[in-house]
C-alpha cells in the first residue's frame, strides 16, 4: 500500500483506528461501571454534586447536601478548599458489589501537597470487612496501602510524587482451594501482591473515604473511578494503568 507520502507498508499490513483510551477501557470486560469527572456525568444540586454517574448507569450518590463533593477543575473535591479538611463522600448506589471471587477497581486521585506528612488518608473501599486504599506517611516514608482484612498490600511512593495517584486493585481468589492473591498496581511505580485467605466482600462502597469512622477522610479530588468483576491482567491490565496515570 502506498500513501500520498510516499511511504510504502508491507503486504498484508495496514493502518487500523487508534482507539482513545476511554473506549479501550469501556471494552473491559465485566464492567460494573466506570466514572470519570466530566461536567456531563454529574448531578449537581445548589452547586454541589448529588450524583456521580457512570458511563453503564451506575451513581456514587450522596442524599446530604452537608457533604457532597463540589466539581472543580481538578474534579470532584472532598475537602475544604481552606483548611483542606475532609468534608465530603459518595457512596454506591443500587446494588452493592457483596462478596466477588475477582474484582478488579481503579481509581485516580489528587492528594493535596499539604496532607502529604499527615498519616493517614482514606480513599476508597468499605469497613466491614476492612478493604479500603489508604495513603500512608510513615517514618518520613509516603506509601499507598491497601488494606483487605488483616493483610496490608503496601507500594512505597517516591517522595516527589506530589499527591497525584493512580491506583489498580486486582483481587483474584479461588474459593476451591480458600486462598488467592490482591494486587495492588499503581502508575508509573510499581506493584505489590499480598496473599488472601477470603474473597473481597463490599457490603457498601465510598469514595472520599472507606466507611464507618473514616467515611470522609480524603483531602483532595479524584477523577476516575471503575470497577470490575473480573481480574485485569495483561493488555487489559495495562489499559487502566494508562487509564489513571
Amino acid at each position: 500500500m502506498r500513501t500520498r507520502y510516499d511511504f510504502t507498508a508491507q503486504d498484508g499490513t495496514h493502518f487500523g483506528v487508534i482507539l482513545p483510551i476511554e473506549e479501550i477501557v469501556a471494552e473491559i470486560a465485566n464492567p460494573v461501571d466506570t466514572w470519570t469527572s466530566d461536567p456531563t456525568t454529574l448531578t449537581l444540586v445548589d452547586g454541589k454534586v448529588s450524583a456521580w454517574n457512570g458511563r453503564l448507569g451506575r451513581q456514587f450518590a450522596q442524599a446530604s447536601a452537608a457533604v457532597r463533593p463540589v466539581y472543580t477543575g481538578n474534579g470532584l473535591r472532598f475537602m475544604d478548599p481552606a483548611t483542606f479538611a475532609p468534608n465530603a463522600y459518595l457512596a454506591l448506589a443500587g446494588t452493592q458489589l457483596g462478596v466477588q471471587n475477582a474484582m478488579t477497581v481503579a481509581s485516580r486521585q489528587r492528594l493535596t501537597p499539604e496532607s502529604l506528612t499527615t498519616d493517614q488518608h482514606f480513599m476508597w473501599g468499605w469497613h466491614q470487612p476492612f478493604n479500603r486504599l489508604q495513603y500512608r506517611y510513615i517514618s518520613g516514608n509516603n506509601i499507598l496501602r491497601l488494606q483487605v482484612g488483616a493483610v496490608n498490600v503496601d507500594v512505597d511512593l517516591p517522595a516527589n510524587h506530589g499527591g497525584d495517584i493512580g491506583a489498580v486493585a486486582v483481587y483474584n481468589y479461588n474459593p476451591a482451594t480458600t486462598s488467592g492473591t490482591v494486587t495492588l498496581h499503581v502508575a508509573g511505580v510499581g506493584s505489590a501482591t499480598g496473599n488472601i485467605t477470603a474473597a473481597p466482600e463490599f457490603q457498601g462502597f465510598t469514595i472520599g473515604g472507606a466507611g464507618g469512622g473514616v467515611v470522609q477522610d480524603m483531602p483532595g479530588w479524584q477523577t476516575k473511578h471503575g470497577i470490575w468483576t473480573g481480574a485485569a491482567s495483561g493488555a487489559d491490565l495495562a489499559a487502566l494503568l494508562a487509564w489513571v496515570a
